[in-house]
């Protein structure tokens, strides 16, 4: 059974306060004249709830960002089909000494008799007319009103491309039909009731929209989001509804943070906006790197020893790996030798970055290494991996191995795979625990296979159902939704939740 969401409860709202606005003008009216008939008469020109209601459920959203811009779509387009609706009948009036007679026309197809409305006399309002006037010559008389109304709204149309507003187009011409064919109705008074009531019907969306009771805040915990199981999907791409989620977090003062397997050349064409204040967890645990100052501030080096033997091993398998050495806030790609098109993409992206530096050729003795990387056959690295995992020093790395997820144009490359090799320091992520020193609380969400040791070092940790048995052994939380929305949807309920106060 679906349930009833906020979106829903915000548009009732809305429509209710739109029908009620119609009741107090409808009261103010009577104040004034003390006619109940005429006071209906009054508000009914001035103010057409439908049109209000009609608005408002079009401008209501789940979020303000997206409320503001339906908001705008539709007060600009409402405004530029009345006034062009208002300004050919206006135009059409003078040039012809002619009314409009559509106005003399109900929607029941009986001519009106009393359409002066709120103006008895004047510019504005109608000559009296029966159903005696009803002939020939009446008929024919909608002939050029038809004509006119056809061209304007190729005229709106045309507008609405020339200002760039082509999305306007719809409502615009919508809104320009209507006051054109306003049947019963003077158009010179529906024109600007219909825009009024318009203008009305937004700003109670946008009213109801950006008000909220206050709520609860942790704005000392940290929210660490496991990257690569949720930010991307189906399609390789980063998911742009999770950026807006993590941006919307981060605009209601939350610390958050991600963790990922990935580097800072990958990282940041991932997040795209979504730039945290807190330093990113990267290359698995390896390094933090601080998005705002382009720094690392923390970096977990593999011993010199393991370098030395690990070069070794290479050497004797004919493999070249890619070298990163981090220094001077700098991520150095080495590799002395491209021996498939695989590694050739994999260097190119390295050579295009603005936040690494790919230099071929032999990585300097004198620099530490922070990490490997062997863009192989899935059974080159498979092999390669079973020889390191028998050596004596197998316990001082963390190895780990990914699918290509690079690749040049169309092309992609089945049957290669990353082998990362990490110092095994890592697992023990001293960068949280650093962390853990500078908040309350460290709450974590993650999908991933490789988010394992990261999510057991959280306070809280949240993962869903369809995530590996490892990933869910170590999280505190186990959602039965699978997607990664309800993972970020959890994250913003642990924002806003009041947890009992330690003694």
């Amino acid at each position: 059974m679906f349930k009833i969401g906020m979106r829903n409860i915000k548009t009732a709202i809305s429509v209710f306060i739109c029908l009620m606005i119609y009741f107090l003008i409808l009261v103010i009216a009577y104040a004034f004249n003390s006619d109940w008939v005429s006071s209906f008469k009054i508000s009914t020109q001035i103010y057409t709830p439908f049109f209000a209601c009609l608005a408002t459920a079009y401008s209501v959203s789940t979020d303000r960002e997206k409320s503001l811009s339906q908001a705008k779509l539709r007060l600009s387009a409402s405004v530029i089909g009345g006034l062009f609706g208002l300004i050919v009948i206006i135009i059409y009036q003078y040039a012809f000494r002619l009314e409009w007679p559509f106005q003399h026309i109900s929607a029941t197809g009986n001519p009106t008799k009393d359409s002066n409305g709120l103006f008895g006399s004047g510019f504005l309002g109608s000559n009296e007319f029966s159903s005696a006037d009803v002939n020939l010559s009446f008929v024919l008389s909608f002939i050029a009103p038809v004509l006119v109304s056809s061209l304007s709204v190729i005229a709106v149309i045309w507008f609405c491309n020339v200002i760039k507003r082509p999305q306007c187009s719809f409502i615009a011409v919508l809104t320009l039909t209507a006051v054109m064919t306003s049947l019963g109705t003077n158009p010179i008074i529906y024109g600007p009731n219909r825009i009024l009531s318009t203008v009305i019907g937004i700003l109670v969306a946008l009213m109801v929209n950006f008000f909220h009771l206050p709520r609860h805040k942790n704005k000392d915990s940290l929210y660490v989001i496991g990257m690569d199981g949720i930010y991307k999907n189906d399609n390789d791409e980063v998911n742009g509804y999770n950026a807006f989620k993590v941006n919307a977090l981060m605009n209601a003062g939350a610390n958050v943070t991600y963790f990922t397997t990935r580097s800072p050349v990958i990282m940041i064409k991932m997040i795209g906006s979504a730039k945290p204040k807190v330093p990113v967890i990267c290359l698995s645990g390896a390094a933090m790197y601080d998005l705002n100052t382009f720094e690392y501030s923390h970096v977990q080096n593999i011993d010199i020893d393991c370098v030395v033997r690990l070069k070794q091993i290479f050497k004797e398998h004919n493999i070249s790996p890619f070298i990163n050495i981090i220094d001077d806030n700098v991520l150095y790609t080495y590799n002395e030798h491209i021996g498939s098109k695989a590694e050739a993409v994999y260097a190119k992206n390295r050579k295009n970055s603005a936040y690494s530096c790919y230099i071929p050729g032999e990585a300097p003795h004198t620099k530490d290494v922070c990490y490997y990387v062997c863009v192989e056959k899935k059974e080159v690295n498979q092999k390669l991996k079973e020889i390191i995992m028998s050596t004596s020093f197998a316990s001082k790395l963390y190895l780990a191995e990914y699918d290509c997820y690079e690749k040049d144009a169309d092309e992609e490359y089945i049957g290669y795979s990353y082998l990362k090799i990490y110092s095994a320091n890592v697992l023990k992520l001293d960068c949280i625990l650093d962390l853990k020193t500078k908040f309350d609380k460290i709450v974590g969400v993650g999908t991933h296979e490789y988010d394992e040791y990261f999510l057991s070092s959280c306070d809280v940790s949240i993962t869903n159902a369809d995530s590996c048995e490892n990933v869910k052994a170590a999280s505190t939380n186990v959602l039965s939704k699978t997607s990664s929305e309800a993972l970020l949807k959890e994250l913003g309920k642990e924002f806003h939740r009041k947890y009992p106060q330690s003694k």
